[in-house]
């Protein structure tokens, strides 16, 4: 029980990760920029973003970098 409670928490602190990147990297601010001012630490969540694919709803699933790679700003020699 408690393990499985632990990973559908990690599994949605992923998804609220991915989808607050997705909303900060808009038309007024650049997650790159944020990152080269220290305000987010782009590699610390990479980390969570290992997880390649997690459950969306129901049978669906979304892969984490879904996310950023449609943001506004996304540099693909960035993210690797």
């Amino acid at each position: 029980m408690c393990v499985c409670v632990c990973v559908c928490v990690c599994v949605c602190v992923c998804q609220v990760m991915g989808f607050g990147l997705y909303l900060m990297d808009g038309n007024v601010s650049n997650i790159y920029k944020l990152d080269a001012k220290k305000r987010i630490n782009l590699g610390k969540i990479d980390k969570f973003f290992k997880l390649q694919v997690v459950p969306l709803f129901g049978d669906m699933q979304i892969e984490l970098s879904r996310y950023i790679e449609t943001s506004a700003h996304y540099e693909e020699n960035k993210s690797k």
